[in-house]
């Protein structure tokens, strides 16, 4: 049974606790409320922590926000606690085989192996990557649905 109380969380839904422009926003801050909360577990592969910070970047690079803010914000995710400090061999491995077997990116594999495995829900802001496997997989979410 998978736990309604335990959820991977994508980078592109942990991004919009940064990057206040952001549509969905509010949505996003519910769970980064839940979680630091304590009313849910969540969790994210070590990826995700190179994924937020290249968001960070394009937004500095763009004007969104300053460096030094890039630079705390990267920081504030790291210290939230819900990415992995490293992702362990089997992620690895069960993420290549369900990117080539779902036909979608590695990196978003990642995210989707990381919650099939521990048996949580997977939110993702990602429009097209919960397009093409929610279908086959229930417990991937929209956050625009939650």
């Amino acid at each position: 049974m998978r736990s309604p109380e335990g959820w991977v969380i994508d980078a592109s839904v942990a991004i919009k606790w940064y990057l206040r422009d952001e549509d969905l926003r509010r949505q996003a801050d519910s769970f980064r409320s839940r979680f630091s909360d304590g009313d849910i577990a969540a969790a994210a592969p070590h990826l995700s922590r190179h994924e937020v910070a290249s968001a960070l970047t394009v937004a500095r690079s763009s004007g969104r926000i300053t460096a030094d803010q890039a630079t705390t914000e990267i920081n504030a995710y790291v210290r939230s606690g819900v990415s992995m400090d490293s992702d362990p061999r089997w992620l690895l491995g069960n993420a290549i085989e369900m990117a080539i077997g779902l036909r979608i990116a590695y990196y978003d594999a990642v995210y989707v192996a990381l919650a099939e495995s521990l048996r949580m829900q997977f939110v993702t802001a990602d429009r097209r990557l919960y397009n093409a496997v929610n279908q086959r997989l229930p417990f991937v979410h929209w956050l625009g649905d939650l």
